[in-house]
């Protein structure tokens, strides 16, 4: 997620990130004040899991995993559309890949 994001806006977004994954933990501590027998509990935050999987889909693969995997092509693309997101263009941040 930060490294899809410009430098101005990367400390909001991991502000945001961290403060979702604490909201979770108050949320699993509420489940478990309601719900008062562990496999219940198991069972919401195991719900909650398989709901969010279909989420990965749609997340973009870190352009460093990418470049160390020797994935230039895919690397490419990806440097593209974040590049269009952030409103750049390709002169501004074309890398040179080792092919």
């Amino acid at each position: 997620m930060l490294e899809s994001t410009t430098s101005t806006y990367r400390s909001i977004a991991g502000t945001i990130a961290l403060s979702c994954f604490a909201f979770g933990g108050v949320l699993i501590t509420l489940f478990a004040y309601l719900t008062r027998h562990w496999q219940t509990l198991l069972w919401t935050i195991t719900a909650f899991i398989g709901l969010s999987y279909p989420y990965l889909y749609y997340i973009p693969e870190s352009p460093l995993h990418l470049y160390s995997t020797k994935q230039y092509s895919k690397l490419e693309t990806l440097l593209q559309r974040i590049a269009k997101t952030n409103g750049r263009t390709d002169s501004e941040w074309y890398p040179t890949l080792a092919t």
